[in-house]
């Protein structure tokens, strides 16, 4: 049971910090918050129709952020989330 509650708390802190990313990616580029909000209801809409086990859908969901993360960070489109170079 103790395992369960680790891979449940560590897999919801990537999928935050994940969504976090994607959440400050959107509301720079496009300065609303329409695209965060519809994929967080697309995030709660997959908990409730999608049957199984809840860890098994949360591990899918918060790699899936995850993986969308990290391809947002190397992306950087007009350099948004960070700079290249100082000048």
């Amino acid at each position: 049971m103790k395992m369960l509650q680790f891979e449940y708390h560590l897999y919801f802190m990537i999928g935050i910090l994940s969504f976090s990313i994607i959440v400050t990616l959107f509301y720079n580029l496009n300065k609303n918050l329409l695209i965060p909000i519809i994929v967080h209801q697309l995030f709660n809409f997959s908990l409730v129709m999608i049957k199984g086990d809840l860890l098994d859908i949360l591990v899918f969901v918060m790699l899936t952020y995850f993986v969308i993360a990290m391809i947002l960070i190397v992306i950087n489109p007009k350099e948004i989330l960070y700079k290249y170079g100082m000048k």
